[in-house]
This record gives C-alpha cells, sequence and structure tokens, in this order.
C-alpha cells in the first residue's frame, strides 16, 4: 500500500503549480490542510518532485504496475527460426545468433 492517497498527491502536485513551481509552499500548504504541527507526516521535496515528474510524464501521480505473467512473443515461426539458426552455427552463442532474427522481427513490415 502506498502511503499517500492519490488526493493527497494531487493536493501536492497542484499546491505546487500554483505557486509558482515551489515545493518548500507545496510542503508548507499540505501540513497546514492536514493539521500537521510538524513536517514529519508530510512528504518530502524529493517525493513531490517525483510525483510532479510522473504527473507531468503519464498525467498521473500513481504508480502502475504491471501484473501477471510477462508477455512472449514464441511463435512456431520464431521458434523455427532460431533452431536453423542454432543447426547453422552452434559454436555462436544462442544471443548473438537471436540478435538479427530479433532486429528482423521488430522491423516494420512494408
Amino acid at each position: 500500500m502506498e502511503p499517500y492517497t492519490g488526493a493527497q498527491r494531487a493536493f501536492c502536485v497542484r499546491a505546487y503549480y500554483e505557486n509558482n513551481k515551489s515545493v518548500i509552499t507545496a510542503r508548507r500548504l499540505y501540513r497546514h490542510e492536514h493539521g500537521l504541527r510538524d513536517l514529519s507526516g508530510v512528504p518530502s521535496a524529493n517525493v513531490i518532485r517525483k510525483w510532479i515528474r510522473m504527473f507531468e510524464t503519464t498525467g498521473s501521480t500513481i504508480s502502475i504496475t504491471a501484473r501477471g505473467r510477462a508477455v512472449s512473443a514464441r511463435s512456431a515461426d520464431i521458434v523455427e527460426r532460431v533452431r536453423v539458426s542454432v543447426q547453422r552455427n552452434p559454436q555462436q552463442s544462442t544471443h548473438r545468433s537471436l540478435l538479427p532474427l530479433i532486429l528482423q522481427t521488430a522491423a516494420p513490415h512494408p
């Protein structure tokens, strides 16, 4: 669980932009808004800057992590090309023999 809610993060981002991009002022306003006596419960300046970067790049301050198993691109065609490539030159490392295949499949088809 993340320590700060989306509303709390949004408050800091909004306070940052409304006050001439000042992290210090955003922290101070957060402290007053939530009735905290000191800065111990206030997000640090680095955390607020991280939220600002996330907001500017993704439009959100919530980090979404991928769940589940990673998607694999193992089709029968690719498996066959790898098998042929390894048989053609068994002395070459598998990684090195796969590079042309990876580049070939990554290129857009006309």
